[in-house]
């Protein structure tokens, strides 16, 4: 992946590199960085002082790791586990990491259905705040994934995992058609924050999760957008009988929350 290739692509997601020039100059490294701090539950420490080549190989696990692929440790290392994403994400797009920077066109498509991606719906956990308190994300991702495959299903159904603290998991690839809302699975990318356990539908954001978590969904939101046209954000209440997420989406969005 070239560095013009990698630019795009954070843009894409979301953390600005400054100009689309192929140089890897300060904000580049910064939009890496920034990267790093929303995936920092898989991010190895210290990679602000890596070299230019392993900063540009942790660039590309980060890329494919925001796609929904699992990298291993962004180590800025081509092990057997990042190999293996890059082989997964090209088989699935049937094109190299090259090819696919994103642009005004970009689409996300799911399933062998090719469902247009279109919407994104929010959910919460449904857990206390302090739930699993000394594990880690990825553990407790691991945990929503036993409690979904408990229930037949072959993964986790969500896309995306928010934490406490605001670092972001994923769940099932996004090209993937989810399991995270009844009737209206594909097409659409579910986004999971951690908490929500015993809230109302009527209940304010900030009565069950972190000023965190609102900044990574903000950014998780906008990135997505970038990669597909959304023309829909809403919370799984607007399609059940439910409290999950806990908040309004809708006003949410619109700051009156």
């Amino acid at each position: 992946m070239t560095i013009f290739d990698i630019q795009k692509h954070l843009k894409a997601l979301g953390h600005d590199p400054g100009p689309i020039d192929g140089v890897w100059g300060s904000r580049t490294r910064a939009a890496l960085l920034s990267l790093l701090y929303v995936l920092r539950a898989i991010a190895v420490p210290g990679a602000a002082s890596w070299n230019v080549a392993r900063q540009r190989m942790a660039a590309e696990q980060a890329i494919m790791a925001a796609s929904g692929f699992d990298t291993g440790p962004i180590d800025g290392l081509d092990g057997p586990r990042t190999q293996a994403a890059r082989a997964q994400f090209q088989a699935q797009r049937n094109h190299s990491l090259d090819e696919v920077a994103p642009s005004a066109h970009s689409e996300i498509r799911q399933g062998r259905a090719r469902h247009l991606v279109r919407e994104i719906v929010i959910h919460s956990s449904a857990t206390r705040p302090d739930w699993m308190g000394n594990n880690s994300l990825r553990e407790q991702v691991e945990e929503i994934r036993v409690w979904h495959r408990a229930r037949g299903w072959r993964d986790i159904g969500y896309h995306w995992i928010i934490g406490r603290d605001g670092s972001m998991l994923p769940g099932r690839p996004e090209t993937e058609v989810g399991a995270h809302v009844q009737g209206h699975n594909s097409g659409t990318i579910g986004i999971c924050l951690i908490g929500g356990f015993g809230s109302a539908a009527t209940d304010r954001f900030s009565d069950h999760f972190t000023a965190r978590q609102g900044i990574t969904l903000e950014q998780q939101i906008q990135a997505i957008s970038m990669r597909t046209p959304i023309t829909r954000v809403s919370g799984h209440n607007e399609y059940a009988a439910k409290a999950c997420p806990g908040f309004n989406v809708t006003r949410w969005l619109e700051g009156n929350q």
